[in-house]
């Protein structure tokens, strides 16, 4: 049975702009040079997917293991590319008004002396403690294997990169509804 997390008489649409495969910089798409697969980069998407749509009020940023386990088409990105592309859409959805929640990348099964890995704790540092989100959804913590953290615990792993349906689980219950100004009473307005 599934238990209701907003608070009685709270409502929260959500809109899922991901893409399997997109990338969060404007490198190629480490997969798929004709970006047929993958979608054009977040930079490139960010109004229409997310910015534009009715009432957009919060956006979850969940983007960058593409750019940094890099493949046949682009090579890894560096984490300061990463870090720069995340900054630039934070910075353009404050211009919109839009609070920005950086989500943690999870782990992707790369060697843990690696430069992949290195990145990915380097931009995991950047999101928990750089001070650019308006919060932070830890995914990493939710789901990394305390025996490896180079993994995602057994229980929750779809594959190295991608959660099963209860890692996705755990990660939606882990989000702290307070960043969404869901934790209040929700105040009635005058007719």
């Amino acid at each position: 049975m599934i238990t209701p997390r907003l608070p009685p008489g709270r409502q929260l649409a959500v809109a899922n702009a991901g893409i399997s495969g997109n990338t969060v910089s404007r490198q190629p798409n480490p997969y798929d040079p004709t970006g047929r697969c993958c979608g054009p980069p977040v930079p490139e998407r960010l109004e229409y997917d997310a910015l534009d749509l009715a009432g957009a009020r919060h956006l979850i940023l969940l983007e960058g293991t593409n750019d940094l386990g890099g493949g046949d088409h682009a090579p890894p990105a560096p984490a300061s590319r990463v870090i720069g592309a995340m900054k630039e859409i934070v910075e353009r959805a404050h211009a919109r008004g839009v609070k920005i929640v950086g989500a943690t990348l999870m782990p992707m099964c790369a060697a843990a002396d690696s430069g992949t890995e290195a990145n990915r704790r380097a931009v995991n540092e950047f999101i928990r403690t750089g001070g650019v989100f308006d919060g932070v959804a830890d995914f990493d913590a939710v789901v990394r294997d305390p025996a490896d953290p180079t993994r995602i615990r057994e229980a929750y792993r779809s594959d190295c990169y991608h959660p099963n349906a209860a890692g996705h689980a755990a990660l939606g219950k882990s989000l702290d509804l307070g960043l969404f100004g869901l934790d209040r009473p929700r105040v009635e307005r005058a007719a």
